[in-house]
Order: structure tokens, then sequence, then C-alpha cells
């Protein structure tokens, strides 16, 4: 998980502030097919199907623990599950530990690259590098013929037990209707993956660029940058809200259909140029990873989706205003 720009707060608490809650259109919605009553159905689905879980972790021993726990009771639910790790450069037991789980599995792959962060210094862009690698060996395998694919993050946002019945639902959901190509997690209190979001009303681009844009166009605090941009974005979705259909999310948690991952690729930064005291300065820009990749869904016609239901965490509203900063730096010359 990032940690400065995702992240609402350091730890996850119970104690939640009362975030505004956006109109995101009606035609955001879509009905909901699939209802609790249905669980034997989506169970039965579910033992007939396959499913590739992965995840990218360094350092996240602390966690690891639960979050396999969550992983493997859902991989347990269908005829066959894989799993596929992506680690690298980890100062604890990290490897050691996931390790140790593929022991157990069927189909397990632990792939590492060491000296990535040495290489990358932005955080996404390590993630795009380790992402589209676990893309690799699912499309260079047997894998690519598995039925769905589990993304999950691999430290405390998926270290709570999760319902299994929330997995169902969703699986439910994704399979009502041929065009439904991915459903992504909410979190109680307030949706906190507002950099992965693309949404038309209520995150039409990069949130953490807008304030960056704002504090440079206005000379303001970033506090005051924040305050004007990203603090009025921010909204509560109830777990009993119909289905979001969104161009991007993640919130730590996404389940795809196979086929609508086979193509498109992570892509963790970009040049960007901005001009100030009259002279244009090349920057080079951190982007949330998710964005490209499931830019690629949408062209080909897949549908993407938040399920309110499926709860993975609690978040507060105390996003960090100037968590911005950690995600350029800037370049001598033009690249």
């Amino acid at each position: 998980m990032r940690k400065s720009a995702r992240r609402c707060d350091a730890a996850l608490t119970n104690e939640t502030k009362t975030p505004c809650r956006m109109d995101l259109g009606r035609r955001s919605f879509v009905r909901l097919r699939f209802r609790r009553g249905n669980k034997a159905v989506a169970m039965s689905l579910m033992a007939t199907k396959s499913a590739v879980l992965v995840g990218c972790a360094r350092n996240c021993e602390p966690y690891l623990d639960r979050v396999l726990a969550n992983m493997a009771l859902v991989a347990s639910q269908f005829a066959e599950a894989a799993f596929v790790f992506v680690e690298n450069d980890s100062a604890d037991a990290t490897a050691a530990r996931l390790q140790a789980f593929g022991g157990g599995q069927a189909h397990f792959f632990l792939e590492q690259l060491p000296g990535l962060a040495q290489r990358h210094r932005g955080r996404t862009e390590r993630l795009a590098v380790a992402r589209n690698h676990y893309l690799k060996v699912i499309r260079e395998s047997r894998l690519r013929e598995f039925d769905y694919l589990l993304v999950f993050d691999m430290d405390e946002v998926n270290g709570a037990a999760q319902p299994l019945d929330n997995f169902l639902r969703a699986i439910g959901f994704l399979e009502s209707a041929p065009d439904h190509a991915a459903v992504f997690a909410n979190q109680a209190g307030c949706y906190y993956d507002m950099w992965a979001l693309r949404h038309a009303r209520a995150c039409p681009g990069d949130v953490w660029e807008e304030v960056f844009d704002y504090a440079l166009a206005h000379a303001v605090s970033d506090q005051a940058a924040f305050d004007a941009t990203f603090a009025k974005r921010i909204f509560k979705l109830g777990r009993d809200s119909a289905p979001v259909e969104v161009d991007s999310a993640f919130g730590g948690l996404g389940i795809y259909r196979m086929a609508s991952v086979l193509e498109g690729e992570y892509i963790g930064r970009r040049d960007k140029a901005i001009v100030a005291a009259g002279r244009t300065h090349h920057l080079l820009w951190q982007v949330c990873e998710h964005v490209s990749f499931h830019a690629a869904i949408r062209a080909r016609g897949g549908r993407l989706f938040i399920a309110p239901w499926l709860l993975n965490a609690q978040c507060t509203a105390n996003f960090p205003p100037s968590a911005f900063r950690g995600l350029y730096r800037v370049l001598e010359a033009p690249p």
C-alpha cells in the first residue's frame, strides 16, 4: 500500500470522521442483480471456476499471516487456485514467510526482483514493474486459462478478516453481465483510494496532481490547495449502495475476469512540464499504476465497478495534504 499518497491514516482505526457524500450521478450506478439470497448459486459457480491470486510484497511481514489467511480462504472456494507473489528488497522475513506459505499450495510462484528499489526510485515505478511481472508469469503459462485474477495488497488494508459472503457477491455480480470486467473493494468510513479512482464526476483526473497544479498556479500553501481540490472530492459509499461504475479504482483489492487482463500494462510514471518563475521545468511524476491498466480494459469494452459491500478496511478522511511532494522529482534537463 502507498503509505503517503493513498492512505488516509498510518494505522486503521474504528473512529471515523464524517466525509461529504458526493453525488456520483445516476448513470454511474447499475442495479445489483446478485442478492444475498443467491449465496448458494455463487458458491456453486465458484466451485467450477479457477482463480489466480496475486500480490506484490516488500517488508510486509507484520501483516502476512492475516492477509494470506484471507487469500487462502477465498482460494479454497475455487475448483483450482494458483498464487503468484512478486517480492523485492525486503529487509524482514517477507520472502521466507511467502515461501513457507507456498509449501502447501498446488500452484505457487514466488518471483523475486532484487535491486528493484535501486533501479527505480519511485514507489509506483516499482509497483508497475512488479505488477507487469506477475502479468508476464500469467500470460506465459497455463494460468492465462484460469477464470479470474484476484489482486491483493499485502499489507494492513487486507489484514482484517473478510467475510466470504462479500467475495461470493462480488463474483456473482461479475458474472451477472458479460461485459463486467472487474470489481474493486470499498472501505468503511470514507473511500480512500482516490489516487486510483477515475470517475467522470467524482474524480476525473489525478487528484494529487490537481493539488500540485493548484498550489503552483495560486501560490498557496499545500493545505489551502488541498482544501480547494482534493478535500471536495472525498466521499462515503455505504455498503448497501448499488455498485458504482468507474473508469478506474482499486482500494487494495480487485477481482478481474482473466480474459480482461491478458492485454495492457501498468505504468507508474510520466513526464510533466511546468512553468515557474518564467522557466520551464521538467518533472518525473509518479502516477497510480492501476490507471493505465484499467484504461486498456475500458478501451476493449470492459466495465469496472466499486462493489460497496466488498469492505476491506476502515478509513477516516485524514489525507496528508502534502503527500504530492513525494510524487515527483525535478529533472535537470528535458527527458
